[in-house]
Protein backbone atom coordinates (compact mmCIF):
# COMPACT_ATOMS: atom_id res chain seq x y z
CA UNK A 1 0.00 0.00 0.00
CA UNK A 2 1.49 3.86 -0.98
CA UNK A 3 1.54 6.12 1.84
CA UNK A 4 -1.42 8.86 1.32
CA UNK A 5 1.54 11.47 0.80
CA UNK A 6 2.86 10.05 -1.91
CA UNK A 7 -0.25 9.14 -3.94
CA UNK A 8 -1.35 12.67 -3.36
CA UNK A 9 2.21 14.04 -4.55
CA UNK A 10 1.99 11.47 -7.61
CA UNK A 11 -1.57 13.11 -8.67
CA UNK A 12 -0.57 16.14 -8.57
CA UNK A 13 2.57 15.42 -10.44
CA UNK A 14 0.64 13.84 -13.02
CA UNK A 15 -2.13 16.64 -12.83
CA UNK A 16 0.25 19.26 -13.70
CA UNK A 17 1.47 16.94 -16.93
CA UNK A 18 -1.79 16.34 -17.94
CA UNK A 19 -2.82 20.60 -17.96
CA UNK A 20 1.09 20.68 -19.83
CA UNK A 21 0.07 18.23 -22.56
CA UNK A 22 -3.55 19.66 -22.93
CA UNK A 23 -2.26 22.86 -23.37
CA UNK A 24 0.08 22.12 -25.96
CA UNK A 25 -2.20 20.05 -27.78
CA UNK A 26 -5.39 23.51 -27.52
CA UNK A 27 -2.08 25.42 -28.88
CA UNK A 28 -0.90 23.01 -31.82
CA UNK A 29 -5.14 23.26 -32.80
CA UNK A 30 -5.33 26.94 -32.75
CA UNK A 31 -2.61 26.58 -35.03
CA UNK A 32 -3.61 23.90 -37.21
CA UNK A 33 -7.24 26.01 -37.37
CA UNK A 34 -5.42 29.18 -38.47
CA UNK A 35 -3.71 27.10 -41.09
CA UNK A 36 -6.36 25.57 -42.53
CA UNK A 37 -8.43 29.15 -42.45
CA UNK A 38 -8.78 30.69 -45.92
CA UNK A 39 -6.97 33.93 -45.72
CA UNK A 40 -9.21 36.52 -46.94
CA UNK A 41 -9.04 37.69 -50.45
CA UNK A 42 -6.79 40.86 -51.48
CA UNK A 43 -8.26 43.99 -52.47
CA UNK A 44 -7.06 44.19 -56.21
CA UNK A 45 -4.85 46.88 -56.86
CA UNK A 46 -6.10 49.53 -59.28
CA UNK A 47 -4.11 50.85 -61.83
CA UNK A 48 -3.12 54.76 -62.84
CA UNK A 49 -5.93 54.60 -65.65
CA UNK A 50 -8.55 52.78 -62.67
CA UNK A 51 -7.52 55.93 -60.42
CA UNK A 52 -8.05 58.52 -63.00
CA UNK A 53 -11.01 57.26 -64.65
CA UNK A 54 -12.53 57.20 -60.55
CA UNK A 55 -11.20 60.76 -60.49
CA UNK A 56 -13.18 62.16 -63.04
CA UNK A 57 -16.50 60.02 -62.21
CA UNK A 58 -16.89 61.69 -58.83
CA UNK A 59 -15.84 64.63 -60.05
CA UNK A 60 -18.78 64.29 -62.91
CA UNK A 61 -21.02 62.88 -59.93
CA UNK A 62 -20.26 66.05 -57.68
CA UNK A 63 -21.52 68.11 -61.04
CA UNK A 64 -18.72 69.13 -62.41
CA UNK A 65 -18.95 69.59 -66.52
CA UNK A 66 -15.73 68.19 -68.33
CA UNK A 67 -14.61 72.19 -68.90
CA UNK A 68 -15.04 72.61 -65.39
CA UNK A 69 -12.87 69.42 -64.10
CA UNK A 70 -10.12 70.61 -67.22
CA UNK A 71 -9.89 74.10 -66.09
CA UNK A 72 -9.44 72.54 -62.34
CA UNK A 73 -6.46 70.95 -63.27
CA UNK A 74 -4.80 73.86 -65.24
CA UNK A 75 -5.34 72.14 -68.50
CA UNK A 76 -5.54 73.89 -71.80
CA UNK A 77 -8.89 72.13 -74.04
CA UNK A 78 -8.25 73.27 -77.48
CA UNK A 79 -11.72 75.10 -78.76
CA UNK A 80 -13.41 73.78 -81.66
Amino acid sequence: MIAPDKRAAANEDFDKKEAAVKGRIAALEQKKKDILAPKPPRKPRKTKKQKIQDLIKSASKAGLKPEEIAQRLGLDQPED
